[in-house]
């Protein structure tokens, strides 16, 4: 299950063989979404409170969520949530910014301290591997891949090192 309806790239025949579901607050942003991906589901609702079973995912994510979430009680619960709905020794993605605006109340960073805090990492997850910088790979990196010849790039290998992914597991 995944919360935000942002665009993401994964191969394709990897996508038939797994089931995507959606969830936002916002209609418009799911209506947007359900344009580019065809292949998922979609649903309007709060990562507070959700309508799944305990243990009914395999994996779940969330990207560039917590960082809108000020209230602590509010980001405790969508964490809590995550956990709820994720099967035991089942994974979670976290995808965030470790660094917020400085002087902006409406964003709070996804520190490590904090990621620990809401996750109950030791007690309810442990973290299995953190991945700093973007989520896709940048693009001289692509090329390269393709025609096995080095490219010259303007783009700096610290791009976005301030957005971290972190996968964590569910041990209880």
């Amino acid at each position: 299950m995944r919360r935000g309806c942002h665009s993401l790239v994964i191969n394709s025949a990897w996508i038939r063989t797994v089931q995507f579901i959606r969830i936002d607050i916002q209609d418009k942003r799911i209506l947007k979404a359900k344009a580019r991906n065809p292949l998922s589901t979609f649903m309007s609702a709060d990562a507070t409170s959700q309508v799944f079973d305990g243990q009914t995912f395999d994996m779940t994510m969330a990207s560039a969520l917590f960082i809108h979430l000020t209230d602590e009680r509010l980001a405790k619960a969508a964490a809590s949530e995550m956990i709820r709905v994720t099967k035991s020794n089942g994974n979670l993605l976290v995808s965030d910014w470790r660094y917020a605006k400085p002087g902006n109340s409406h964003y709070k960073a996804l520190s490590p301290t904090r990621l620990s805090e809401l996750f109950e990492v030791g007690k309810r997850t442990k973290i299995v591997r953190k991945f700093r910088g973007p989520l896709v790979p940048r693009s001289d990196v692509c090329y390269r891949a393709i025609w096995r010849q080095p490219i010259f790039s303007f783009m700096p290998a610290t791009f976005l090192t301030g957005h971290v992914t972190t996968v964590l597991r569910k041990i209880e």
